[in-house]
């Protein structure tokens, strides 16, 4: 919200424009030949099994090789280690961060993770910059503007606030659903595949599902879900129940749903094939 991912495509953008001989949107830029590499939208493939922390650990590998092959190369990360716990998270970023150092590579991560600022006191060949925000009333403003440190004022727990009341929490769902479903069709518009998926947790919920060509569900074992989850985000049992009563039970929302997947001790990859069949119409 404060605009970080939108500055590192922005650099990323000048780097590419500048590179390709084109002009670049600054006062004032000085950039080498170089090539850019950035782990920023990975996404998970059932059509090969793929899941979401291994598809970023393949980005992070591809980009590595590319570095220790001698290219020059500049690094774009966007909240690395995503599909993995908290502590492992931590863990292995700042491992992830520490080699890219000893290399010699150069770039910019953008990350929530606080102890990761932590490198910038132990070697000066990492620098914290951020985005702030300040809060007046019930409003939250942004202003867009680099600063030197590490952002000390937390929005988030002032939005969860804020979330907690239903009726607030009902008019940012009106307003956020709407453009979330804009910029998945105008993504769609872009792809070469026949088909694309849109993936959310509360598709039916929203509405959402009308708007496209059919609904898949993607289900498993209550139990089964929980504990993922816990293991995913790092999060209490208690705290997945509070989620998950958000949402409606997978039993209702079977009712609005073409295909189900079941995504336990199943082989997903036959499902898959067997949705994509009936809906080619083959």
């Amino acid at each position: 919200m404060a605009g970080k991912s939108t500055y590192l495509r922005s650099v990323g953008l000048a780097i590419i424009s500048a590179n390709a001989g084109f002009p670049v949107l600054a006062a004032s830029c000085s950039i080498p030949e170089i090539q850019l590499y950035s782990s920023m939208r990975t996404s998970d493939d059932l059509s090969v099994e793929s899941s979401y922390f291994h598809a970023e650990l393949t980005r992070l590998r591809f980009i590595m090789d590319a570095i220790e092959s001698g290219k020059k190369v500049f690094v774009i990360l966007d909240e690395i280690l995503k599909g993995t716990n908290s502590r492992d998270k931590e863990i292995g970023s700042a491992g992830f961060l520490d080699k890219l150092r000893k290399i010699g590579a150069k770039g910019i991560i953008a990350t929530h993770d606080l102890s990761l600022t932590e490198l910038a006191l132990k070697t000066p060949s990492f620098r914290n910059v951020y985005f702030d925000s300040t809060i007046d009333g019930e409003e939250l403003y942004f202003d867009y503007k680099v600063r030197e440190g590490v952002c000390q004022n937390m929005n988030a727990s002032f939005l969860l606030k804020k979330m907690r009341d239903d009726s607030m929490r009902e008019q940012v769902n009106h307003l956020i659903h709407p453009v979330v479903r804009a910029d998945f069709h105008k993504w769609a518009e872009h792809q070469k595949s026949p088909v694309v998926f849109n993936e959310a947790a509360i598709l039916i919920e929203t509405g959402t599902y009308k708007t496209l060509d059919f609904t898949v569900l993607v289900t498993a074992d209550k139990e089964l879900r929980i504990h993922r989850t816990i293991e995913r985000d790092g999060i209490s049992r208690e705290e997945v129940l509070a989620r998950m009563s958000k949402q409606w039970e997978d039993e209702e929302k079977m009712k609005y749903a073409d295909f189900v997947i079941y995504n336990d001790d199943r082989p997903l990859l036959i499902q898959l094939e067997d949705m994509l069949k009936m809906i080619s119409g083959s």
